[in-house]
């Protein structure tokens, strides 16, 4: 059985930004966008699956579940099911994380408006690769 060189450095580094006090939201997100990104499942955060346009401040985005990735609001008209707000900075946050190694992850910041929308984003987003409730989710409104 060979070991997943991705994946047990992001569980020590989770491992221990947690035993060392930092805030758990935060390092949750990070772990779970580095975790779809390790086994396949990376979400497409950079452009509009729609209309292929990069990221830019003056559209808002939704991330649409079933597809994978995100639409700006051009693309995402009249379309309401199954799509989670982000915005601009959680966006860049998560797309960051994506790709910062792992010894500079710590360093990124979530404001708490971008941390509920990365949980609910990465909530749905699990719900979908899964097909199924995940049922430890709920203690995370606890916190």
């Amino acid at each position: 059985m060979e070991g997943d060189e991705e994946l047990y450095p992001l569980l020590i580094w989770s491992f221990h930004g947690l035993n060392s006090g930092r805030a758990p939201l935060p390092v949750l997100i990070f772990f779970l966008i580095r975790f779809f990104t390790a086994i396949g499942y990376s979400p497409q955060l950079d452009s509009c699956l729609g209309c292929g346009e990069a990221v830019h401040a003056d559209e808002s985005y939704s991330f649409h579940t079933a597809s994978g990735g995100i639409h700006c609001s051009k693309c995402n008209a009249n379309k309401t099911t199954d799509r989670a707000r982000l915005s601009r900075g959680t966006l860049k946050s998560l797309t960051t994380a994506m790709v910062q190694p792992l010894e500079r992850l710590h360093r990124l910041q979530l404001s708490e408006s971008s941390q509920k929308e990365a949980l609910a984003f990465l909530h749905s987003y699990a719900r979908q690769l899964f097909q199924r409730e995940i049922v430890s989710w709920a203690f995370l409104d606890t916190l």
